[in-house]
């Protein structure tokens, strides 16, 4: 008895060793795509979305196994889900305008925003959803290949 408990307990650490190696290569995936889909779309301007999307590896917490992608930027839900009418600062407004169109037209733009919003541009949704399917697909075979 006292061997099968420890043949399990072996067996049990071999799990969470590979559950975590997995969870955390799904999330370095998650990431990767979250940038590709910010430089994809056209919704980088200067790159500061996109460079700071990070990853916090696996750790287990009182529901389970979890791994994090995320942005700390201010911006990032506004850009994911849009935003409410607002009158935004002028000077990023003005920048980006310069860059992309040679005009600034930072105040027009704010004034537009201050009475649509701006639209969604998902990027972290669409990415996961992307994630998913491997992911899916490939933790049966990670967490399998521990117990063998």
């Amino acid at each position: 008895m006292d061997k099968a408990l420890k043949r399990f307990g072996e067996l049990q650490k071999r799990i969470g060793s590979a559950a975590e190696d997995f969870l955390n290569e799904e999330a370095v995936q998650l990431q990767g795509e979250t940038k590709r889909r910010l430089t994809g779309d056209g919704t980088v301007h200067m790159g500061r979305l996109r460079s700071s999307v990070k990853v916090r590896k696996a750790e287990a917490e009182a529901r389970g196994l979890y791994a994090y992608v995320y942005t700390n930027v201010k911006y990032a839900p506004a850009v994911e889900f849009g935003s409410r009418p607002h009158f935004p600062p002028i000077a990023p407004l003005s920048d980006w305008s310069r860059k992309k169109l040679g005009l600034d037209l930072g105040y027009v733009i704010a004034r537009k925003i201050s009475r649509s919003g701006t639209p969604a541009k998902p990027y972290l949704g669409p990415s996961t959803e992307a994630v998913r399917r491997s992911f899916e697909t490939h933790a049966g075979d990670a967490v399998g290949g521990a117990c063998r």
